[in-house]
């Protein structure tokens, strides 16, 4: 179930109305996404908040169709039920599946979104959960890796490798948030904040100050670990705390090695700070699974890019990632 992947993030925010300046925090939460999703604006025009995160929920639900795996006529359904025959698929998927393609690359395979297979043969969501068989996970492990999607530009289509599945659980949400913002700009917002189950974008600041939100202690749902100030960011944390079971004293969360076929081993959670929602997904997902050395690593590479890693011993920060505690 790729629509639940992480850690819950705690937002708070300033008073509804600040009377000086005229501005109000317009919000409305609803279901999509398989999550809570939360669109907040900051606006004097109440006609003008309404229309944007209306149009806001538009884009998000029309999204989120595609995307879903559990709606066997969705697009991302159509390219699993392929069989080896190209799918002609829209521009949203095209730039998602290209985008994913790309960050398989460049984490080296930590990220992939052809993990499906392999995750099939977990069973988080059982109630008498149990270890796969090792010879399942190697012929899963067989349909994996990005190689086995072709995308042709011109016709528009993806084909698959027959066997090979495509799970967007580490992609989607940060995709939809970033273009329901893009939404909200569009309509003329300058203010404004979209959560999905974690999936943190932010549009300018709150009502003078910026938008505050703190990371969840992993290992404690009831406490904070840091509260993080941002203005124009995504920002999204990957735990192994949100879907996860324990046999014989061990843990075996959801978020898996593509190299090994079982969870990753080093971090317990794993928050990305980046210019969208989008972005800060794919790479929070893809630096917890290459763990802390070559995670930090990959984030001096990248511009613009904060990451706050913790494991069973030890907290990480790259180098301005304090910035956004003052």
């Amino acid at each position: 179930m790729w629509w639940n992947k992480r850690l819950i993030l705690s937002l708070m925010f300033s008073l509804f109305c600040l009377s000086n300046c005229g501005e109000k925090l317009f919000s409305k939460k609803f279901l999509s996404i398989g999550t809570v999703v939360e669109i907040k604006v900051v606006e004097k025009d109440k006609e003008k908040a309404w229309k944007a995160i209306a149009a806001a929920c538009k884009e998000i639900k029309r999204l989120s169709a595609l995307m879903n795996n559990y709606d066997e006529k969705s697009e991302i359904s159509l390219i699993n039920q392929s069989k080896g025959q190209g799918i002609k698929v829209s521009e949203e998927i095209l730039e998602v599946v290209s985008r994913a393609i790309e960050f398989s690359k460049l984490t080296h395979g930590a990220f992939d979104i052809t993990i499906s297979p392999v995750f099939k043969c977990w069973s988080f969501n059982k109630e008498n959960p149990k270890l796969p068989l090792m010879e399942k996970i190697l012929e899963a492990k067989k349909k994996v890796g990005s190689q086995n999607i072709k995308i042709d530009l011109k016709k528009k289509e993806i084909i698959l490798e027959k066997g090979t599945s495509l799970d967007l659980g580490g992609i989607a949400k940060g995709y939809i948030v970033k273009k329901a913002c893009d939404k909200l700009r569009e309509m003329g917002i300058t203010k404004g904040l979209i959560n999905a189950g974690g999936n943190i974008q932010v549009i300018g600041s709150n009502i003078r100050m910026p938008w505050k939100v703190g990371i969840q202690d992993p290992r404690n749902k009831n406490k904070i670990k840091k509260i993080i100030k941002i203005t124009d960011k995504g920002v999204a944390t990957s735990g192994d705390y949100e879907k996860y079971f324990i046999l014989n004293g061990q843990r075996y969360h959801h978020i898996l090695d593509p190299e090994t076929g079982y969870p990753a081993k080093e971090c317990i959670s794993v928050t990305i700070i980046a210019k969208d929602a989008f972005l800060a997904d794919i790479l929070s997902t893809g630096i917890f699974v290459l763990g802390p050395d070559k995670g930090l690593a990959l984030v001096k590479k990248l511009n613009d890019i904060e990451c706050y890693l913790i494991t069973s011993k030890k907290e990480y920060a790259s180098f301005r990632f304090n910035d956004y505690l003052r």
